[in-house]
């Protein structure tokens, strides 16, 4: 199972000042087109210690985008794709690894949060080195390829979400398909047995919500927020390099 619900709820409080202190409730919101073949960008560092629960924070990282355009429906049966780009050398000796875990976080009309979708399973998509090769540990109905891709490995997934969220009170509950909802995609990286800095990226975040949800970062149809160990971090639109 994935390590902390009170790291989410962290992250989710963070998400909400960023929602009070921007011009997302002004819908639609207006698409400035920017270069091509950006994504998220953070520079991220990892001290190798997750025995505690402490260390798993300060290890565990959130990288989102709360989609501005407009809001949406939820469907019963969502599916999220993402995209992450990982430095070659954090993942360079055996036993290195990183976990992910997608989750979608919803906001009502007068922006207030209504709770959060997790992947189906609870389950992270995991990408490690065995001392022969990059490897990737998925899970039943879910999708996961890795590549290379300059200095970078691509993370490419496609996780299917729960048909029921978790509420404020921490209760899980049905989707609800005839209500709107503001959206924030966001993805949880774990790194464990990893230490080293370098520069992570996510992309391309979709999900077939109604109508469908397309994030690659070149119309400013987002605002993006990232944090590690319950504080904010530095989060921006780049070009992969």
């Amino acid at each position: 199972m994935k390590i902390s619900k009170s790291l989410r709820n962290t992250f989710l409080k963070l998400m909400a000042v960023v929602m009070v202190f921007t011009s997302i409730a002004a819908f639609p919101a207006t698409e400035a087109n920017a270069a091509a073949n950006k994504a998220l960008k953070i520079t991220a560092s990892f001290d190798g210690n997750t025995l505690t629960q402490e260390g798993r924070s300060k290890n565990t990282y959130y990288v989102g985008a709360v989609y501005t355009k407009q809001q949406v429906k939820l469907t019963k049966n969502m599916k999220m794709q993402a995209t992450v780009y990982i430095p070659q050398s954090l993942l360079s000796g055996v036993r290195n690894q990183f976990r992910f875990g997608p989750e979608i976080a919803l906001y009502d009309n007068t922006l207030k949060y209504v709770g959060t979708v997790w992947d189906k399973l609870g389950k992270y998509i995991t990408v490690y080195n065995n001392g022969y090769g990059i490897k990737v540990l998925t899970n039943p109905g879910y999708k996961a390829s890795v590549t290379k891709s300059g200095k970078y490995y691509k993370v490419t997934m496609t996780v299917p979400m729960d048909k029921k969220y978790y509420n404020t009170k921490n209760k899980k509950v049905n989707i609800k398909t005839n209500q709107t909802y503001t959206i924030c995609m966001s993805m949880e990286i774990f790194a464990a047995e990893v230490a080293g800095k370098g520069s992570i990226y996510v992309d391309d975040l979709k999900l077939n919500t109604k109508p469908a949800v397309s994030l690659n970062f070149s119309k400013k149809t987002y605002s993006p927020l990232a944090s590690c160990a319950g504080k904010k971090v530095k989060v921006s639109t780049a070009t992969i390099k």
